[in-house]
């Protein structure tokens, strides 16, 4: 079995294939995820402008699915917890499915790998079903390049479609991000906020001028304070628009106040309120390590809000493990360091549930015991939007 791991940013997708006898057609299997379906005619036409040379049998499959095997995520009698393809507001990454699906037929006809056929092709696609991508251009070179020692930055105005990539292999040995989500449903932005230049040019710097210990150390304080700029500047924004953000200014004033009441060693670096109903998390390497310190410090904030929260969802986010990385099923790298947490809000005498893929799992390079294994007779494909 050939395993393709593809790690791009926070979602990814999983693709199985399967060749078929000559004659047949392309199949088309999605497995535990309803909303994939949706899906189904942009993925057909993706397929037939890629034109592979054969026929497939391609599953689709739901990550949450792998992670807990037939056992979906829940928690008592709130639902389920869909999470893995799932944007801000609850719809499937089709940008993500696509590249999973051309990175599996990749492995299998490498004439079909070309990066800047497939690029042409899947705007060609995404734009003939009206699927605005204007902004994921950055999301999508980084996918592409799977490279874990640069981050891609959106472009400069009057640079064009230009991509900055900056070194980041410092930044992944000193510092970790996780996002946290919650149950409350956040209204769209109506004009989402954009970095300006003078942003993009500050963050930029503070990766080219990490060259030794101290200049990181400046960097990774400096990055703190550009993510909470910018979260404010985006409230601000939405605030104007008469947008509801209540939520947004309970969780930022509930974690300005964990901030300032706590010891020095359970700091956060800096945070952004997402518009998601969570926020994003960026915190010293040591302090994951710490993960139920952390998981309860993260519920205490998100309690203080006046919003009443049922779960909380917890992921990290890892950077790109890139084409060329190929574990066999269970090995440590990059999946050690990917914990899933969720916990439902205690009621009064009521203790929480947690359900959890812990990073322990896999320390030892061995399966978890909470994957189901995939057939050795399939190539898979994983990719992370």
């Amino acid at each position: 079995m050939c395993k393709v791991v593809f790690i791009a940013t926070i979602r990814y997708c999983v693709v199985t294939t399967e060749e078929m006898a000559e004659g047949a057609n392309h199949e088309y299997i999605f497995r535990e995820f309803r909303k994939l379906k949706k899906l189904k005619a942009i993925i057909e036409r993706f397929v037939e402008m890629l034109a592979p040379t054969k026929k497939y049998t391609f599953w689709i499959y739901n990550p949450v699915s792998l992670f807990f095997g037939v056992q979906r995520a829940r928690v008592a009698n709130w639902g389920t917890v869909d999470k893995g393809l799932l944007d801000a507001y609850n719809e499937v990454s089709p940008l993500t499915v696509l590249v999973s699906i051309w990175k599996n037929l990749q492995g299998r006809e490498p004439e079909i790998g070309d990066a800047e056929r497939l690029e042409s092709v899947l705007f060609a696609v995404l734009d003939e079903f009206n699927i605005q991508v204007d902004a994921r251009k950055t999301v999508l070179t980084a996918t592409l390049e799977g490279s874990k020692e640069h981050f891609h930055i959106r472009p400069k105005s009057g640079d064009g479609d230009k991509v900055t990539r900056v070194p980041s292999e410092w930044f992944f040995k000193k510092c970790s991000m996780s996002t946290v989500r919650t149950n409350v449903k956040m209204t769209p932005e109506t004009t989402p906020f954009l970095p300006d230049d003078l942003q993009i040019a500050e963050f930029e710097n503070c990766f080219h001028s990490a060259t030794d210990d101290l200049a990181i150390r400046e960097s990774v304080a400096k990055i703190g304070k550009i993510m909470k700029k910018f979260s404010d500047a985006r409230m601000e924004l939405r605030r104007e628009h008469d947008e509801n953000i209540e939520f947004n200014i309970d969780l930022d004033a509930a974690i300005s106040k964990f901030e300032t009441d706590n010891l020095p060693e359970d700091h956060i670096n800096g945070h952004e309120i997402k518009t998601n109903g969570g926020l994003c998390l960026y915190y010293d390497k040591m302090f994951w390590g710490r993960s139920r310190t952390f998981v309860n410090n993260t519920i205490e904030i998100i309690r203080q809000a006046k919003e009443t929260i049922l779960f909380t969802l917890f992921e990290r986010i890892l950077p790109s493990a890139g084409a060329a990385f190929k574990p066999d099923w269970g090995s440590s790298e990059p999946t050690e360091k990917g914990v899933l947490k969720l916990a439902k809000k205690r009621p009064p005498g009521v203790n929480p549930i947690i359900i959890t893929l812990d990073s322990d799992d896999e320390d030892n390079g061995e399966p978890s015991n909470k994957r189901p294994k995939q057939d050795h007779d399939k190539t898979d494909g994983e990719s992370n939007d």
